[in-house]
């Protein structure tokens, strides 16, 4: 059988089960979809194999795919599971055999498993054979273990947010055809405003839209669906022409963004991310637009992330509202963030390409409101495992301000501390302060019995308190209150000002004392050096395993979508809660 009677439009059954499974099938095949592709860990081939049967149509007018599991890749399974498969399925036979995932570390040799696959063919158990999944360094193997010719394609997720043009340009030089899984990003591409203006412009959807641009760059894609219409709908995209500088422009969407990367996945080929969806200024007090913008080359020392989730802090909305340092129209927001390390620049260790990390970053620098943002390698911290990425994108600013506070007085235990002021920040410090020994006491309107028992606050206050005595004051309200404390705090004391600061010293020179502190995390952007930098991360990384261990408390942010950004910073301004973004 050659490449070119194998139906480029087929319909994809991951994640169908049982009934459901059975009837969008037939369905699809009613519509007239004629390539079915299937799995053994799909856990529904008896269901498909019963669509097929009932639909009947003839089986030399079908392409059946299904794939082998990394657990019967074994010589003793093989062969075995494959004639489990054909006997759920009602066949004497499939159009196409793959290898769903290359055997994970320390699993089957290649050799192997290759070698059984060529086996199924030969004993007519499939007509095909190919693999899915494989990187360029496990197909240039895998052509040296098979017959030529043998490798008929390799099944790879491609959509307009990943196009995988290393491995697609390696198979079109060894005339290995490409089947694209997830054409449609679980949904995310068909609300890209790019493809939506192409699918304006054609009077179509955006599904059609985008599987007519898979089927222009010659591949094969398996959409899948459970409704009719939507069937129907994918199928006239085969009737769908789209101009070059259409593809083009979808061309350029690509950002890395993979949505199939389980814990067993290869080491990827990363294409280099030229082009990023980013949130950018437009003007004092106005709405960030979403667009495209340029990924700048990476200098010596910085990493480029991809971003999970993004952090909305308080500064963001009120340097948006305000734009005290005269951000340049484009300049895209944001401090925190969350994401994946995708490349490396020179200096850094690649042994960080892959690894998740979150990060607070310079507020005049292209921040985190993007899919893909460039940092200083120095200034990332490792998210440990087991904590999500939408609290990880949260913490950074609250965190590593909070320990910045904590940090600025000696450890005195038992010693009375007062906190104002209970934001993310502050609940943060409490637990800290807590846990060395202080003695803290909250002045605040809003912090219930409840909340004060979780944080460790020993008395919480409505009113400032006429009693002193206290070795240190962590202000979150702003110079103006803070002022009005400070003749509560004992000789030789600490006034820590998280919210601007007391510019003039409250007693005469030479009474009390008293030691004034400010905190910014800026001042390590702007003045930091290394060493400062490695110490904070260190510290960071620590405290972000006490977080996943849950020796420190944090609450669950609201998320929202990354099209919806400019909601979540109208919500953290209004309800001043904190929010994150999921890209």
């Amino acid at each position: 059988m050659s490449q070119s009677i194998m139906p480029k439009l087929g319909f994809g059954t991951f994640r169908l089960q049982d009934e459901v499974a059975y009837q969008s099938v037939l369905t699809a095949i009613e519509e007239g979809f004629r390539h079915i592709d299937t799995a053994q860990i799909y856990g529904n081939e008896e269901a498909v194999g019963r669509a097929i049967k009932d639909s009947g149509v003839a089986r030399g007018e079908l392409f059946i795919t299904t794939k082998v599991w990394n657990d019967k890749l074994n010589k003793t399974d093989f062969i075995n599971s494959v004639k489990e498969s054909l006997t759920k399925l009602q066949l004497d036979y499939v159009d196409l055999l793959l290898i769903h995932w290359p055997s994970p570390a320390n699993g089957e040799s290649m050799h192997e498993y290759l070698t059984e696959l060529q086996s199924a063919k030969e004993l007519g158990l499939t007509k095909e054979i190919g693999v899915s999944n494989f990187t360029i360094a496990q197909m240039e193997e895998a052509l040296s273990i098979l017959p030529k010719g043998a490798l008929f394609t390799n099944q790879v997720e491609v959509h307009p947010y990943l196009t995988n043009q290393k491995v697609r340009d390696f198979c079109a030089q060894n005339d290995i055809l490409v089947t694209g899984y997830m054409p449609f990003a679980v949904g995310k591409v068909l609300k890209d405003p790019t493809i939506k203006a192409i699918a304006d412009k054609h009077q179509v959807s955006t599904a059609e839209v985008v599987i007519a641009w898979e089927l222009a760059h010659d591949m094969v894609t398996i959409p899948s669906s459970t409704k009719r219409e939507n069937m129907a709908t994918n199928l006239k995209a085969l009737s769908l022409s789209l101009s070059q500088d259409e593809i083009n422009q979808i061309d350029a969407l690509s950002c890395g963004d993979r949505q199939a990367n389980p814990d067993f996945a290869p080491d990827w080929d990363h294409d280099e991310v030229k082009t990023t969806h980013a949130w950018q200024f437009q003007g004092a007090d106005k709405a960030l637009a979403l667009g495209l913008k340029a990924v700048p080359a990476l200098k010596a020392g910085q990493i480029l992330v991809r971003n999970l989730t993004v952090g909305i802090n308080p500064v963001d909305w009120k340097f948006i509202q305000a734009d005290p340092i005269n951000w340049a129209d484009t300049h895209t927001p944001g401090v925190d963030g969350a994401g994946v390390v995708e490349q490396v620049g020179d200096g850094v260790d690649t042994k960080l390409i892959g690894k998740t990390v979150a990060y607070h970053h310079s507020l005049s620098e292209n921040g985190s409101f993007a899919k893909h943002t460039v940092l200083y390698a120095e200034r990332v911290m490792q998210v440990p495992k087991g904590l999500a990425a939408n609290v990880a994108a949260a913490l950074p600013c609250p965190l590593l301000t909070a320990w910045q506070a904590f940090s600025k007085i000696p450890l005195r235990k038992d010693e009375k501390v007062l906190v104002t002021g209970m934001g993310a920040v502050n609940k943060l410090l409490t637990q800290m302060l807590n846990h060395s020994g202080f003695e803290v006491h909250a002045l605040s309107k809003s912090l219930t019995t409840e909340q004060a028992e979780k944080l460790g606050v020993k008395l919480v206050l409505r009113d400032a308190p006429s009693e002193g005595g206290y070795f240190a004051l962590f202000d979150a309200n702003g110079p103006e209150e803070a002022k009005k404390l400070v003749p509560l705090l004992q000789a030789n004391g600490h006034v820590i000002s998280i919210l601007g600061r007391i510019e003039t010293p409250v007693d005469e020179p030479f009474t009390r004392t008293i030691s004034y502190h400010e905190i910014a995390l800026g001042a390590l952007h702007d003045y930091g050096d290394s060493q400062q930098w490695q110490r904070l991360v260190s510290d960071g990384e620590k405290l972000l395993n006490d977080i996943a261990s849950g020796t420190l408390n944090v609450e669950e942010p609201t998320d929202f979508e990354f099209n919806n950004l400019n909601d979540a910073l109208e919500f953290s301004k209004v309800q001043k809660q904190k929010a994150v973004v999921v890209v």
